[in-house]
């Protein structure tokens, strides 16, 4: 789609004189190089630049201007939340949906602009290589930040406000807000469960609208509560992921995804920054009883750990002792602590994948029934030390110094592939499921926004395998890889459904149940140092909530022969009066539309042009040499004509149907030029004829007079 048509469908009525004339631009740059690109001086450079200039300034101040207003609005509610016996709880959840839905427009409108400066200087660049704006772009940018704003500190004022309402009106998000009574019975009862963890990605343009939908039901878990300054920021995560040199654990782990068993992985984690000196935590998942072993180590004991070390584990142990801890916790620490040390040193595991992301939770406090995670700004690093000339790691130690160290500029630091983005954010939807049936409680909330367009469901989903396909797959490295790696190479966005208006149900899919979290996005924030947790053994597949898949299968070959004479169905099942793939609203880009259109406004050129000829040709018969054959010639032009336009009209029409019933036929059809063709070769022909004759008339009369 032309990014000016995306502009213009995207833009938001009421802003509507506030977005970049992106059009306007457009045009000043294509006007002034149409006829000779040499034309272009510095005064149309200066008067380009100050256009620009003057857009950046009216879209920055407007953003900055609607930002400041929704704080004042919040301070306002805020304010008045003190004072809850005088509170109109309607009215105010009414202020708090308005807020949302500006928060959610202002955060499309710095997307879409910004964009749209981009794309504009990217162009003029590439016209004008004699004058560079991108630098001058950045400067500017950097001076008018209205695309970097952090909308964070608004999410978890709202996250606040609406968690309010929730405690002493609940009159918001009824199905999500639970009494103390309620959520000790729930507890108990679903203390031995596990989860069915749903993991989806979220294109960027549509993050703050899914943020704004999660909020309203569950709040923001803040995980510096000690910290008021830094209340308002996500937490950075830092995962150090082990593998051999052959990768066995990427293949295994692969391997086992597809039989849905769960597989043996090992990593660090983090949060912060390394030199800050926080915790760190090596975890390993068992993939035979499904059992996660974790436990804490300080940073300068890790390498003598990996390299076998006992005294770094009799050490720790003298320090719980120290502590006073009981011998089952010192039996549990020592046991996982023996377990991970072996397990490294037996498969000769070495760092090789590092992930960085910004994490928010949403979770009502003591209720467990659903949490969701949401991981965003993804990075995989390179941390592998496989070229022993030139190692991207230190092989002497188990991280990469140059990238833990203060004030390090990543973007700087890192050279071309050693690290990949994830543009998409992840969203895991953790559902409790009850010890009895393994069946998971249907939450309104949480299938809406599972049925919408906002999310794209990928199943077994994980950084560790991402990370490292997508930085090892090119080399040689890897036998296979991810199902999901190809969709990453279009806008995923164009896959999902588009809601039907029909009673028919949607396509569904069930998800196997596990006990055991999934040990790619387990939470390790609890306050112990060191433990070794077990997770219930994992039960049968049952069968699971109605959640909707989204398949990328293409369509067979159009000429392909038929086997539904072969195929025989089992017993009780009859073949489909209707397929899956016409259940649903037909989605078809707008450049698909517009090719037809381009193709019959051709066809309605050509008309015109015939007709044209016709009249002409048909109005001087009686001037011609021949009127007989200019009559003819003119008869044959208006029936070109009107073949023309009724063939282009036809074939119009033929087109909007086979893109409507998602048709396989070719959309082509060379029978219709072919005919115009030939209809005009004979008109030249006879036209050529009648000439050569007159004039063999006109020479042949003369002479013969003479004689």
């Amino acid at each position: 789609m032309l990014f000016s048509v995306k502009l213009n469908n995207e833009v938001y009525p009421p802003w509507e004189k506030h977005y970049i004339a992106y059009d306007y631009l457009k045009k000043y740059l294509k006007e002034s190089v149409i006829s000779d690109k040499s034309k272009w001086t510095e005064e149309d450079e200066s008067r380009f630049v100050e256009a620009l200039d003057s857009e950046l300034e009216k879209v920055y101040s407007f953003e900055s201007k609607k930002y400041h207003q929704l704080s004042e609005r919040l301070t306002i509610i805020e304010k008045q939340i003190e004072q809850p016996a005088n509170l109109d709880a309607k009215e105010l959840e009414t202020k708090l949906e308005a807020i949302l839905e500006d928060a959610t427009h202002l955060d499309k409108f710095r997307r879409i602009n910004y964009t749209g400066f981009t794309k504009i200087v990217k162009k003029h660049d590439r016209l004008h290589n004699k004058y560079q704006v991108g630098p001058l772009l950045r400067v500017r940018l950097s001076a008018l930040p209205f695309h970097s704003e952090d909308y964070s500190p608004l999410l978890y004022r709202l996250s606040n406000i609406y968690n309010f309402l929730k405690e002493n009106f609940g009159s918001v998000a009824k199905s999500a807000t639970t009494k103390s009574a309620v959520l000790s019975e729930s507890v108990a009862k679903n203390h031995l469960s596990g989860y069915t963890t749903l993991q989806f990605w979220v294109h960027p343009e549509d993050l703050m609208e899914v943020k704004a939908k999660i909020l309203r039901r569950l709040p923001v878990l803040v995980y510096n509560r000690e910290d008021e300054d830094e209340l308002g920021a996500d937490p950075t995560v830092t995962s150090l992921y082990l593998d051999t040199p052959d990768f066995r654990l990427y293949q295994s782990q692969l391997e086992k995804r597809r039989e849905d068993d769960v597989p043996t992985s090992l990593r660090f984690r983090w949060h912060g920054h390394l030199y800050e000196k926080p915790d760190i935590t090596l975890e390993q998942q068992n993939e035979e009883d499904g059992r996660i072993t974790r436990i804490s180590l300080k940073d300068k004991n890790i390498q003598k750990f990996m390299e076998g070390n006992k005294q770094v584990i009799e050490k720790n142990i003298a320090k719980m002792k120290q502590k006073h801890a009981t011998q089952a916790v010192i039996d549990d620490y020592k046991a996982a602590a023996e377990e991970l040390q072996t397990f490294i040193i037996t498969n000769d595991l070495q760092p090789m994948l590092r992930t960085i992301y910004k994490r928010s939770a949403f979770e009502i406090p003591g209720d467990d029934r659903v949490r969701v995670i949401l991981d965003q700004d993804i990075l995989f690093i390179r941390e592998d030390a496989l070229d022993s000339k030139h190692p991207i790691r230190d092989p002497s130690s188990w991280h990469r110094a140059d990238l833990d160290q203060p004030n390090v500029d990543l973007r700087n630091a890192l050279r071309k592939g050693e690290f990949a983005r994830f543009s998409p954010a992840v969203l895991e939807i953790r559902l409790r499921q009850s010890v009895e049936n393994k069946k998971v409680e249907k939450i309104p909330w949480v299938e809406e926004m599972i049925q919408s367009q906002l999310i794209k469901a990928v199943p077994h989903f994980t950084k560790f395998l991402h990370g490292i396909a997508t930085l090892y797959g090119e080399e040689d490295h890897l036998d296979s890889l991810p199902f999901w790696l190809n969709d990453m190479e279009h806008d995923f966005r164009q896959d999902l459904p588009v809601p039907s208006s029909s009673n028919r149900p949607t396509n569904r899919v069930n998800y196997s149940f596990t006990d055991s979290q999934d040990d790619e996005d387990e939470d390790s924030d609890d306050s112990v140092v060191v433990s070794a947790e077990t997770a219930a053994p994992a039960g049968p597949s049952q069968q699971g909530v109605g959640i909707p898949t989204w398949t990328n299968q293409g369509p067979k070959l159009a000429d392909a022969d038929s086997e539904d004479e072969e195929v025989e169905l089992p017993p009780g099942v009859n073949k489909p009066s209707q397929w899956i793939k016409n259940q649903s609203s037909v989605k078809v880009e707008a450049k698909v539309w517009l090719a037809n259109e381009r193709t019959f406004n051709k066809w309605l050129h050509i008309t015109c042009l015939l007709s044209a000829l016709t009249f002409t040709i048909y109005s001087s018969v009686e001037k011609s040499t021949s009127p007989a054959v200019a009559t003819i010639v003119a008869y044959i032009l208006f029936a070109l004509t009107l073949f023309s336009g009724i063939w282009g009209y036809t074939q119009y029409l033929r087109r909007v149907e086979l893109v409507k019933a998602r048709s396989e036929r070719h959309f082509d059809n060379p029978v219709g030029p072919l005919i115009v063709a030939i209809g005009l070769l004979i008109a030249l022909v006879i036209n050529l004829f009648a000439s050569l004759h007159h004039r063999r008339q006109s020479h042949s009369g003369p002479s013969i007079l003479h004689n």
